[in-house]
């Protein structure tokens, strides 16, 4: 994944650099001329916006695109490595768990809790001190998975 995130880094950067070189030659030409009045026509127009302000605006949307899918991506590994985390700690995490674990801070350790409990992965419950724990109903022990019965 992250080697696609580079090439549309490295895409984007070639089509607003070709983009910006196309722009000022245009803009160039168009406003350097033998008399010195600028003349512009519908053609120039047109080519100033087909080969330099559409790979510049195209470039700066690969960008945002790819930066968009990166932290998707980031996302989704945090994700991962929270069950992980779940499924060895008998399917109950607390945030200070998640947070010593994974080397992050508790805020965002619990903020990806709250989110995976708006998804509907955990379900919130407190101890008896007060302290927010998140059980992860979905993992069930081997021994519960062997005795389930037909549907």
């Amino acid at each position: 994944m992250q080697y696609r995130v580079g090439l549309r880094y490295l895409i984007a950067s070639i089509c607003i650099g070709v983009g910006a070189f196309m722009m000022l030659g245009g803009l160039v030409s168009m406003f350097e001329t033998p008399d010195g009045k600028p003349k512009i026509s519908p053609a120039d127009i047109f080519m100033l916006f087909t080969l330099g302000i559409a790979p510049v605006v195209g470039g700066v949307w690969l960008i945002l695109h790819a930066r968009k899918k990166a932290a998707r991506f980031d996302y989704e590994q945090q994700e991962r490595s929270i069950l992980q985390l779940a499924q060895a700690h008998a399917a109950k995490l607390t945030a200070t768990e998640v947070g010593i674990e994974m080397n992050i801070t508790v805020e965002e350790a619990s903020e990806m809790l709250q989110r995976m409990t708006i998804k509907g992965l955990t379900q919130l419950e407190i101890s008896d001190s007060g302290i927010p724990v998140y059980h992860f109903h979905t993992l069930i022990s081997s021994a519960e998975k062997r005795d389930a019965e037909d549907v």
